[in-house]
């Protein structure tokens, strides 16, 4: 803002003190600056004063004054803040909403996977059991834990004997 106090003997010499209103308690003394810089000022209404001394340092009782307003940035206003946080509450919300998505869908699949392999255990388990050969299953160390009724019959051994405690050395002697 500009300003200029009158005087017509000294111009020069004329001194000035600004204020706002309701911001700064006292008068700034700015010298014969007839400028004002009113940095930081938050949004909302104010009244620039400003008053002068003359070249013999007297200074006019009734100071001059502006009323403004200072509009507050886009970022500043309510609006912008409340759509900023439901903004950020959505995309919170689509991210849980993904996470639940891909656990869902990741156990869909894995229920999926274990269907398929009960299914194939099933099929081989019937073929297992209906073929005429004889199959049998060990660890490593050669302890069975299945033979199949084909095979149980070609030992001698009924369905309901327990084969975990037999070898295939046993079944099988060389």
């Amino acid at each position: 803002m500009r300003y200029a106090g009158l005087s017509l003997t000294a111009p020069e010499k004329n001194r000035y003190a600004t204020r706002i209103e309701g911001r700064d308690p006292e008068w700034n003394d700015v010298g014969n600056r007839r400028t004002a810089y009113l940095p930081d000022l938050a949004p909302g209404q104010y009244r620039f004063q400003v008053r002068a001394a003359n070249n013999d340092g007297v200074w006019n009782d009734t100071p001059a004054s502006l009323d403004f307003v200072v509009l507050p940035f886009v970022w500043q206003t309510w609006w912008f803040r409340l759509g900023t946080g439901l903004a950020f509450v959505m995309l919170v919300a689509l991210a849980g909403w993904v996470a639940s998505r891909r656990s869902l869908q990741g156990r869909m699949d894995m229920l999926e996977r274990e269907k398929q392999l009960a299914l194939t255990k099933a099929r081989l388990a019937s073929v297992l059991e209906n073929t005429s050969d004889f199959v049998s299953f060990a660890d490593p160390q050669g302890r069975l834990f299945y033979v199949n009724q084909a095979g149980r019959k070609m030992v001698g051994l009924s369905p309901e004997t327990d084969v975990s405690e037999r070898t295939v050395r046993e079944m099988h002697p060389v």
